[in-house]
């Protein structure tokens, strides 16, 4: 539906400073991101699922508890923030990218 998921800021998720970057650059791309809770089983049913944190970055979840979510590949909104990331920390820190 052409949106970004993530759970609210609460006692089961920190509201790092990656997730708000990438709040932040999914809005840029055109997405909507909607801070809700969900179920397993919504993200069983997602088109794609992602991973991010400090150390992490952004990462592809292709499989649930050895389901694979849609077709178990990396989906592009995965891409896009993936290569966004680190494009915009050099840009914010004045770093040169090699």
């Amino acid at each position: 539906d052409n949106a970004l998921w993530t759970h609210q800021a609460d006692r089961c998720i920190l509201g790092g400073i990656t997730r708000a970057v990438l709040i932040e650059l999914a809005e840029r791309q055109g997405l909507s991101v909607r801070q809700t809770s969900f179920t397993v089983e919504q993200m069983r049913q997602a088109q794609e699922v992602l991973l991010s944190g400090t150390t992490t970055e952004v990462a592809a979840v292709t499989h649930i508890d050895g389901q694979p979510i849609a077709d178990a590949r990396v989906g592009p909104v995965t891409r896009q923030l993936r290569g966004a990331l680190p494009d915009h920390v050099a840009r914010v820190c004045s770093l040169r990218r090699t």
